[in-house]
């Protein structure tokens, strides 16, 4: 989920409240291999490619990624 804005603090406070797995702000969700990938509520059956976080399944684990302004 991405959210677009000139407003970058009013876009993360938007975004935190987004109930969603990855989310961006003027980007879309970075992902790697250290990267977090996991589900909301329903939508995922665990946190994969985490390390610790991995064994972690009772947490929702979100990533939130907020691009500076002019930064591409």
């Amino acid at each position: 989920m991405q959210v677009w804005t000139n407003d970058l603090d009013k876009g993360a406070e938007i975004a935190s409240k987004i109930q969603s797995g990855m989310r961006g702000v003027n980007a879309h969700p970075g992902s790697g291999p250290n990267t977090p990938f996991g589900g909301v509520k329903q939508s995922g059956i665990g946190v994969e490619g985490a390390g610790k976080l991995g064994l972690k399944e009772f947490v929702d684990v979100t990533t939130l990624r907020v691009a500076k302004t002019g930064a591409r």
